[in-house]
Formats: C-alpha cells, sequence, structure tokens
C-alpha cells in the first residue's frame, strides 16, 4: 500500500486516539497539579524524617485540586458548546425567529357605512382571501384558502356582506362598511353603491384615500375573512 495512504485499521486507531485524547490531558493536568501542590506543601514543612503536613496544608491542596477541576469543567463545556454541530458548522441561528405580523394588520375596522356592524366579527383561518385590487370603477379578488362554502353558503349563493374600507392617517383605523352582498361566485364588484351614498357611504373620502382595503363578513357578524389591502 502507499505510504501516503491510511488503511482502515489506521484511521480507527487516529479516531480512538483523537477521542481519548482530552481524558488524557485532563487527568494528566489534573495529577501533575496534585503532585506540584503536595510538592509545595512537603517543601513547606523542610525534610523531616517523617514528611507531616501543617495544620490546614490538606484541605488547601484539597480545595485548590477541587477549583481546579470546577474550572476545568467549564472550559470543556464552554468548548463543547462553541463546537455544536447546530451553530459551528453551519453558522446558522438557532433562535426561532420572530413570527411576522399579517400584510395588511387590520388595526381598528370602523363599520361607519352600510348601515351593518361588523366590528366583532372574528377572523376564521379556514376562510381567507387575496390579491385584492382596487380600481376607481371597481374590485378584484381571490380565494386562497376555503370559501363561503365554510359559512353554509352555496357557491353562487350571495349571502355574505362585502366590506370595502379606506385607510384614515387622522383616526388611524380603517373607515369603511358594507357596501354589497357578495358569494364565492362574485370576484369583482362594483362601486355603484358607495357612488350612490348607500347607507351613508362617502365617495370623496373612500376614492380619495390612499389605501383602500376589502373583507367579507357573515350576514350574523360573527365571521369575517382576513383583510387584504390593494
Amino acid at each position: 500500500e502507499s505510504a501516503g495512504m491510511e488503511t482502515p485499521a489506521m484511521q480507527t486507531v487516529n479516531t480512538i486516539g483523537e477521542e481519548r485524547e482530552p481524558s488524557f490531558f485532563r487527568g494528566l493536568f489534573l495529577a501533575f497539579a496534585f503532585c506540584g501542590m503536595l510538592y509545595g506543601a512537603f517543601a513547606f514543612v523542610g525534610c523531616a524524617s517523617t514528611p507531616q503536613l501543617p495544620p490546614g496544608a490538606a484541605a488547601f491542596v484539597t480545595n485548590a485540586v477541587q477549583r481546579a477541576i470546577t474550572q476545568l469543567q467549564k472550559t470543556l463545556e464552554r468548548d463543547a458548546a462553541q463546537s455544536d454541530p447546530a451553530t459551528a458548522e453551519t453558522g446558522a441561528d438557532t433562535t426561532a425567529p420572530a413570527e411576522k405580523a399579517a400584510t395588511p394588520v387590520a388595526g381598528s375596522l370602523v363599520f361607519r357605512f352600510g348601515g351593518f356592524d361588523g366590528s366583532r366579527a372574528a377572523e376564521d383561518p379556514a376562510t381567507q382571501i387575496r390579491a385584492f385590487k382596487f380600481s376607481s370603477s371597481g374590485m378584484s379578488y381571490k380565494w386562497t384558502t376555503g370559501d363561503l362554502g365554510n359559512w353554509g353558503l352555496a357557491h353562487t349563493d350571495a349571502g355574505a356582506l362585502a366590506c370595502a374600507f379606506y385607510w384614515s392617517d387622522k383616526e388611524q383605523a380603517w373607515i369603511g362598511g358594507k357596501f354589497d352582498w357578495i358569494s364565492s361566485s362574485r370576484l369583482t364588484r362594483s362601486w355603484e353603491n358607495v357612488r350612490e351614498r348607500y347607507n351613508g357611504w362617502d365617495p370623496d373620502a373612500f376614492f380619495s384615500a390612499k389605501r383602500h382595503a376589502f373583507c367579507i363578513v357573515s350576514k350574523d357578524g360573527r365571521r369575517r375573512t382576513n383583510l387584504v389591502e390593494d
């Protein structure tokens, strides 16, 4: 075999040697520490025919050895933590990332228009929408999780409420309310009722706003989809 190649047996020996090396040096360190302290104690009392430690010397040596062992254990534990594959090899942060807030954050929903109060509606995680698009003529959206069948409505049953909102910087809230009826099959709606000031709607404030949002609310006011912003 080539002199530059290690046989499986040699690799096994090397591996065993690497695993035993910390234990070997740990024992060697403790032996030298203990012997050195004994030597110092003997030198303290001189060369007597029957060496005896002075009072308190035994306790001193024992405490010193214990401190050395404790310090060594701390060092080994620190080295083991630094060599943890989860951090040392990958450099990955094992801290769980903070959960990101939904976009947009619903904030305060003020049902001011439309003659319906849905402020107590709880978001249904099984009935979610996305891709809200706003234009001056109307809006569109898509389903992402479930649909109004979760609320007992057939696909074409317009038994839920389409609710639109605009963001008010002054009030720091979403202002709006019901503007039409809607079903799972109706993915677009016009702003005709808003323009006609249906149940108190203010079209000037609505269309001049820079931010708009949309959600669907059950007619009993107990459930709603997530709020989506254009």
